[in-house]
């Protein structure tokens, strides 16, 4: 397997910020700030622009999407029509009438050449035509790139095959043939130096049809073949190594390809089928116009708008945030809290378990009221400023906890026995859900157990068990809400398990097993259809796990690793995208005890693992 270094044969570039200039389809990046690969993505999509004033076909184009030219060609031959982005408004006319011919430039400052007479050329200034120094050679069909004032003009339905210089005013001939081809020679590109020839029907042997011709300033090389071989398509482009040409005949065509510098690919298709219409705007923000139809007359008065959008894939990431003011493992969380308001409370360090309770604000920790009583391994449910907490154990010496906890936002209050009180006490058990409907379930009460307790806002009920019963129900994670959760992982004193399990409000059912086996993780949901579970111990004696996986209801697939393995860790998240990672344990050691915090930030709209990317 090759590394993305052996591949391109340079790594992926690390910058602060995202490029404010525009970038390629399919480039990578590497944000320093968010701490996440990124690739630029796009899509093209054809609506429809405002109609021509005059239908005609072979007529020479140019300019923007809202700023196009469309000249001659057809009947009435000489008649100039300029594009706004919205309708066409007629202009001054052309001093001959033609057909077949073609130019460069802009709306207001453009020079074309060929057909009727062939060699005349004429230039636009925005309101009307000057003939100027005839074109070297007699030309239809003639290719042509760049500015008025710097222009390359080539080939020839002749066929011609010359390459020449336009100056602003006068012709010099480069002395390099291109081959050349007949109706529909289409060009593209930039400028003088840089230019796209996509051949049209051929006049020889061998075929030419849709042949890729390359000019860089003095040579031709030929990139490729279009996937469509026919004549009279119309293009777009920006440069040589991004375009797109679309329609043709033959029969008449949707088809629209693009071109990335040496191979062309299907993408989204025209409106209307056309062919031998007018071509204007860039690879990203085109339109086409006129020519011929499968319509009665065949003459087209159309337009046809390209428009890509684009957008920037981030790859799944997790990013440090700020440290926990108590550095602790074991702690609850406020399991439905979102990344820029979690809230973390209790837990335990070298002196015991605790008390301490701390707010996150996107940025950073702050010291809050803490529990009456402390706890470690307990249950947690609701919001930064609706919390419950549950269960849990303190030491030394060990006690096993069954009171409940609300916290209003500042301050906490135990809640009275009996309501207050769980039917089962235990630790290490699994928790989802809100302040006013919570569930703990699984866990060790003096022994593993497999009963799951539902709180309604004043009172727990005795719930259904889990299917699994007592086998690997112990330092088991769960996420989600009351009637939508998720159970995944735990252990028995020899096993460690993938296992998840599915709660719908009433029972339990099995759902898709983690691809890392693992207990003392920490996870996110929303529903059983949408779950983040990481960190934690794997499975067999591999120690603790930076690793994630993300559940869709059914599966669980790999994402984006944590920057720090852990276990015994605090996790919190109201969707899958959420996942927030506090706290934990780095190794066995006593000393291994951190308050770094983690947020994960979902793949958008894919997921892109440059770290891993490979031919095969």
């Amino acid at each position: 397997m090759s590394t993305y270094k052996e591949l391109f044969g340079k790594y992926v570039q690390s910058i602060a910020s995202d490029p404010t200039t525009a970038v390629a389809e399919g480039q990578v990046w590497y944000n320093t700030t968010s701490n996440t690969f990124k690739s630029l993505l796009s899509a093209g999509a054809w609506s429809a622009g405002g109609n021509l004033g005059s239908a005609r076909t072979n007529g020479c184009a140019g300019g923007l999407q809202n700023s196009a030219l469309y000249a001659g060609g057809g009947s009435p031959g000489g008649a100039t029509e300029l594009y706004n982005g919205t309708a066409w408004t007629g202009s001054g006319a052309m001093n001959t009438n033609r057909f077949g011919h073609r130019g460069a430039g802009t709306q207001t400052s453009y020079i074309m050449a060929g057909n009727d007479p062939s060699n005349v050329a004429e230039s636009f200034n925005g309101s009307s035509w000057t003939t100027e120094t005839t074109y070297p050679a007699s030309v239809s069909q003639i290719g042509a790139a760049g500015t008025d004032a710097a222009a390359v003009f080539f080939a020839g339905g002749t066929p011609i095959t010359a390459t020449v210089y336009w100056n602003g005013s006068s012709w010099s001939d480069q002395s390099v043939a291109n081959q050349g081809g007949a109706a529909n020679n289409g060009p593209m590109g930039a400028s003088q130096s840089d230019a796209l020839f996509l051949s049209g029907t051929s006049l020889g042997s061998p075929a030419l049809i849709g042949r890729t011709q390359i000019w860089n300033g003095s040579s031709w090389s030929t990139e490729g073949t279009a996937s469509l071989q026919m004549d009279s398509r119309m293009n777009m482009s920006q440069s040589s190594t991004y375009a797109v040409s679309a329609g043709g005949r033959s029969p008449y065509s949707v088809v629209t390809e693009l071109f990335d510098g040496s191979t062309w690919s299907t993408t989204t298709s025209l409106t209307t089928a056309q062919a031998a219409g007018g071509g204007a705007g860039s690879a990203s923000s085109g339109l086409t116009f006129g020519g011929n139809y499968p319509g009665s007359p065949d003459v087209y008065n159309g337009t046809q708008e390209w428009d890509v959008s684009t957008s920037v894939a981030v790859a799944a990431s997790w990013s440090s945030a700020g440290n926990l003011v108590n550095t602790r493992d074991s702690l609850m969380t406020a399991a439905q809290a979102t990344q820029p308001a979690a809230f973390v409370f209790g837990g335990h360090n070298n002196s015991g378990t605790l008390t301490f309770s701390e707010a996150y604000n996107g940025t950073a920790w702050t010291a809050t009221n803490a529990l009456p009583v402390s706890k470690q391994l307990g249950g947690g449910a609701g919001t930064q400023a609706a919390a419950l907490c549950f269960g849990g154990e303190s030491s030394p010496p060990s006690v096993t906890r069954d009171t409940t906890e609300t916290w209003d936002g500042s301050n906490w209050t135990a809640v009275a026995a009996p309501g207050g009180t769980l039917g089962t006490g235990r630790f290490a058990a699994g928790s989802a859900g809100t302040q006013g409907a919570a569930l703990m379930f699984g866990g060790n009460a003096s022994g593993a157990t497999a009963n799951s307790e539902e709180w309604n806002g004043s009172s727990w009920t005795e719930g259904n068990n889990m299917t699994r019963g007592t086998t690997g129900s112990q330092d088991i994670c769960g996420a989600g809400i009351q009637t939508s959760a998720l159970a995944m992982g735990g252990t028995s004193p020899s096993f460690v398990y993938s296992t998840t399990e599915e709660y719908d409000g009433t029972s339990w059912s099995g759902g898709g097993g983690l691809n890392t086996a693992r207990r003392r993780a920490a996870a996110a949901a929303s529903t059983v259809d949408a779950g983040l579970c990481f960190g934690g111990l794997a499975s067999p004696g591999s120690g603790q796990t930076a690793a994630a996986e993300l559940y869709d209801g059914t599966s669980w697939t790999n994402t984006a690793s944590m920057g720090t393995a852990r276990y015994y860790l605090g996790g919190s998240g109201a969707t899958q995208g959420d996942g927030f990672a506090m706290g934990g344990l780095l190794t066995g050691a006593a000393s291994s005890f951190t308050n770094k915090t983690e947020e994960f930030t979902a793949a958008d709209p894919s997921a892109l693992n440059i770290k891993t990317l490979t031919t095969s």
